[in-house]
């Protein structure tokens, strides 16, 4: 069982297939990579892996307000498409959306405990 003091690794990660975009081995080589590192930082209770794959904005903005994660998760790494000022995700009707910076920033403010934001993107150098 895992301890819920535990800091949060939240990989999330996104659809690129459904979103027009041709299907992105990289993307899965990372996923792959990442959950073979922390799964084993989490073998040895440093902190609690949270993994969702094919998110959504909806999927991720409930991950950050869920009361068993909120406050908890220490890193954040999103990994798909976007742009210098949004992240190409899908909606809640998996419909393709650009949401921009606000959606996001807004969640992040909020979290307390947060140390690292990874944004992996085609151009999310701002």
């Amino acid at each position: 069982m895992v301890e819920p003091t535990l800091p949060v690794i939240f990989l999330a990660i996104a659809d690129s297939s459904t979103v027009g975009y041709s299907e992105f081995p990289a993307l899965r080589k990372e996923t792959d990579s990442l959950r073979t590192i922390f799964d084993l930082a989490q073998q040895r209770g440093v902190c609690e892996l949270l993994i969702r794959e094919n998110v959504t904005t909806r999927h991720v903005t409930d991950i950050f307000q869920d009361y068993r994660y909120r406050n908890r998760i220490a890193v954040f790494h999103f990994a798909g498409h976007g742009d210098a000022y949004s992240l190409l995700l899908q909606n809640a009707q998996y419909e393709p959306v650009l949401p921009g910076v606000d959606w996001l920033t807004s969640l992040l403010a909020e979290q307390r405990n947060i140390e690292l934001i990874f944004l992996n993107a085609c151009a999310t150098s701002q």
